[in-house]
C-alpha cells in the first residue's frame, strides 16, 4: 500500500511540474485567442486560471435563451367551434375571423400593447334554428411575457364591434344589426420570432341588437359571462411583420 501511494504521489508531482513549466515556458504561446473571442486566462502568478476556464465551460453548456421580441405589427387568422344542447335540441356553432394589429408600446422584451381591427363570421345551426352574424370591430390587446425563454405570453384584451346578420327560427326570419363589447383573455405560444399560436377566451360580453321583421322592429340587449355558443373560445395563428 505504501509503495502504491508513493508512486501515485510521484505521478501527481510530475504532472504538476509539467503544468507549471508549461505555464512559465509557453505563456507567450498560450497568449492567444479562444474561438477568436477570448484569451486564455492566467492568474497573477502566471499559472492557468482553472476556475475561469471552468466557468467558461459551464457557460457554454447552458442553453441560450431565445430572445423573441414583439413585432411592430402582426396579422392573424382565427377559428372556433362549439356544440350546445338546449331543450332537447343540439346546436352547432363555428366562427372564422381575421385581424390586423399594430404595436403602440415601445420595444420591450417583457410585454407589448397592440391596437387592431378584426372581422369575423359566426354561424349557428339547430333543427329549426339558423343564425348568421358578421362582425367588424376594433380591439386592444396586451401581451404579458411569463417565461424566461420568451415562449409563452398571457394576453388581455378589450374588443368593440358592429355587427349585422339574420336569424331564422321555425321558418320566421329576422334581420338584425347592433353593437357589442367583450373582455378577453388568453395564452400565446411563440413558435419562433415570426409565428405564434394560441387561444383567446371571452370572459364577459355585451351586445345590443335591433331585430327587424316585416314592418316592425324590436331591441334586445344581452350579457354573457363565461363560455357559451355566443361567447366561444377561439384558436388562432399569428404572423409577425417587422421587428
Amino acid at each position: 500500500m505504501k509503495t502504491s501511494t508513493f508512486f501515485t504521489r510521484l505521478i501527481y508531482l510530475i504532472l504538476l511540474s509539467f503544468l507549471i513549466s508549461t505555464n512559465y515556458g509557453c505563456k507567450a504561446m498560450f497568449d492567444a485567442e479562444l474561438n477568436g473571442e477570448q484569451t486564455i486566462p492566467f492568474t497573477k502568478e502566471g499559472l492557468l486560471d482553472l476556475n475561469k476556464l471552468s466557468e467558461w465551460v459551464e457557460a457554454d453548456q447552458e442553453p441560450e435563451l431565445i430572445a423573441y421580441h414583439y413585432p411592430t405589427q402582426f396579422v392573424a387568422a382565427s377559428g372556433g367551434f362549439g356544440l350546445n344542447s338546449s331543450e332537447g335540441e343540439s346546436e352547432t356553432s363555428f366562427c372564422l375571423g381575421g385581424e390586423y394589429n399594430y404595436r403602440i408600446s415601445e420595444d420591450n422584451y417583457n410585454g407589448a400593447s397592440y391596437v387592431g381591427a378584426a372581422v369575423s363570421h359566426h354561424i349557428s345551426n339547430a333543427d329549426e334554428y339558423k343564425f348568421n352574424r358578421t362582425s367588424f370591430g376594433l380591439q386592444y390587446t396586451y401581451f404579458d411575457r411569463i417565461t424566461k425563454n420568451a415562449e409563452l405570453d398571457l394576453t388581455y384584451g378589450l374588443k368593440a364591434n358592429y355587427e349585422i346578420g339574420n336569424l331564422e327560427n321555425f321558418g320566421f326570419e329576422e334581420d338584425f344589426n347592433g353593437y357589442g363589447a367583450s373582455l378577453i383573455f388568453g395564452a400565446n405560444f411563440n413558435v419562433n420570432d415570426k409565428i405564434a399560436v394560441g387561444v383567446t377566451v371571452p370572459f364577459l360580453s355585451y351586445s345590443q341588437r335591433t331585430y327587424e321583421y316585416e314592418d316592425n322592429e324590436r331591441e334586445i340587449s344581452n350579457t354573457w359571462l363565461g363560455l357559451n355558443k355566443d361567447n366561444m373560445v377561439m384558436a388562432y395563428a399569428r404572423i409577425g411583420l417587422g421587428k
